[in-house]
């Protein structure tokens, strides 16, 4: 079974400050508006674990960009961006709050069909994140992705070895949402 690193990932507060722009801004001009500094930053994270490790980084995207359209229209509307090509899933949309639990759900899911090796989260959503530890890392909306997230992401990822049933079933009470084991039957 191939075994590889997932980065769960936000856009706005992470790539992106949205609220910068005007309200009739398209979303390909905000996709071109996203900050060159913090992508850079983000390919900074994928090019060291692939450089340190052989793995490979996917990105499942969590943040809100997800409701506008699949993985290949998401590629698509993001491909003058480095990070587009690993681009693989994007987590389902649960509802206000829900963030956290939607990404534990995505991680079992993966989890069930491959060989995790680890994960981070990078978001500047801060509610209920906390129950990922130092998997996550919260960047601020101003700053975005910082080099010194990205390098406490690359640290932090690669502190771990193997994602299992019981960490994302752990995640799962913690966020009283139905367990892993549950998911999968």
């Amino acid at each position: 079974m191939e075994s590889f690193y997932i980065l769960f990932l936000d856009i706005d507060g992470v790539l992106h400050r949205p609220w910068d722009l005007p309200a009739t801004t398209t979303l390909e001009e905000h996709v071109n508006k996203f900050s060159t500094e913090a992508v850079q930053n983000l390919s900074y994270v994928l090019e060291q674990i692939y450089k340190r490790t052989g793995k490979y980084t996917f990105v499942v995207l969590s943040s809100s960009w997800r409701k506008h359209g699949d993985v290949e229209r998401l590629r698509q509307l993001f491909k003058q961006w480095p990070f587009a090509g690993f681009i693989v899933d994007k987590t389902p949309m649960g509802g206000f709050n829900q963030r956290p639990a939607e990404i534990v759900e995505r991680l079992g899911v993966w989890c069930k069909q491959h060989k995790v090796i680890n994960y981070i989260v990078i978001d500047d959503y801060p509610i209920g994140m906390e129950v990922f530890g130092p998997c996550y890392i919260r960047t601020c909306e101003r700053k975005l992705l910082t080099k010194e997230n990205a390098d406490e992401a690359v640290k932090n990822m690669l502190n771990k070895s193997e994602v299992t049933k019981e960490h994302v079933d752990d995640l799962s009470t913690k966020l009283a949402i139905p367990l892993y084991s549950e998911l999968i039957l």
